[in-house]
């Protein structure tokens, strides 16, 4: 996220320099958005693949954690294409996109978070 951030700031120093500072801060509010979100949706598939197999051995792991990676970067070039697309129709189809997996891997994280929960031998009691 760091990384998101960063280049946050870099796309904004960009009309900063050309003195245009009104329209840096009121312009592709959506990119901002968009940009960090998908920086967490790919993080997401990496850490999602390595948890599902958490306890499996190395080998299970690494494919895991490689088809994670290669999920991430896939997720995130097909922003990258959308955003790089003329008008706003790609920018819309990229926030719709991010939003989407995004809500995905919270439902699958819950759904694994369950069956984790279910595997604890002797799972502590909530008192409600």
């Amino acid at each position: 996220l760091g990384f998101a951030a960063a280049e946050n700031m870099l796309y904004l120093l960009a009309p900063i320099a050309k003195g245009q500072i009104a329209a840096a801060l009121s312009t592709d509010h959506i990119r901002f958005l968009g940009s960090t979100l998908v920086h967490v949706v790919s993080s997401s598939a990496i850490g999602f693949a390595l948890a599902f197999t958490h306890g499996s051995g190395a080998f299970l792991r690494e494919s895991a954690a490689a088809v994670g990676l290669i999920l991430a970067i896939a997720l995130h070039t097909a922003f990258n294409m959308l955003i790089i697309s003329p008008g706003t129709s790609g920018t819309w189809s990229a926030f719709t996109l991010t939003w989407t997996v995004a809500v995905i891997f919270f439902a699958a994280f819950e759904v694994l978070k369950y069956f984790q929960y279910a595997k604890t031998p002797n799972p502590p009691s909530s008192s409600l």
